[in-house]
């Protein structure tokens, strides 16, 4: 476990630190930072900012309906898009 990935702010930090000695588990620095920050982004980011990692995705027809009349509704973006959309979605996390 990653000293700089328990929690990135000095007040939570000690505590954890303090935690894991007392369980005796042994503490590497910087073990796997970069990997770390990646699956950790969206916790530090709040952590950090106390803002939520936001991801937004939109899409308008040009009459500005959501269905038609009857109540039906359909995909309006393509293929391609929706594909880009699940590409990012499923790789914001690996």
């Amino acid at each position: 476990m990653s000293l700089a990935h328990l929690i990135q702010t000095q007040k939570w930090l000690e505590k954890g630190v303090q935690i894991l000695k007392n369980a005796e588990l042994e503490l590497l620095k910087m073990f796997l930072k970069e990997e770390c920050d990646k699956i950790n982004q969206v916790f530090f980011k709040y952590i950090l900012t106390k803002l939520p990692y936001l991801f937004l995705k939109c899409a308008i027809t040009l009459d500005g309906k959501i269905a038609t009349k009857t109540g039906n509704s359909k995909w309006i973006t393509n293929e391609a898009a929706r594909e880009k959309v699940q590409f990012t979605e499923t790789n914001l996390w690996e």
